[in-house]
């Protein structure tokens, strides 16, 4: 899976006929990734890196910076 959340949420919502009553927040999604990768600390980016052989790199915040 991935989680998505920088999407053109007014055409998905038109794309899926959403009632007016519904917001779309974030897209999840689903299916077998064509490309390697790690994840580690977030410092200060939230940017994705690649590496030469276009394998993705991405920064993810600790667990208890996100747990309320």
């Amino acid at each position: 899976t991935c989680w998505l959340g920088a999407i053109d949420r007014k055409a998905i919502k038109s794309v899926l006929k959403a009632p007016d009553a519904l917001d779309i927040t974030y897209l999840l999604g689903i299916g077998y990734g064509d490309q390697a990768g790690d994840t580690f600390d977030l410092t200060d980016s939230v940017k994705y890196e690649f590496d030469c052989d276009g394998n993705v790199h991405v920064p993810k915040r600790k667990m208890e910076d996100i747990l309320v």
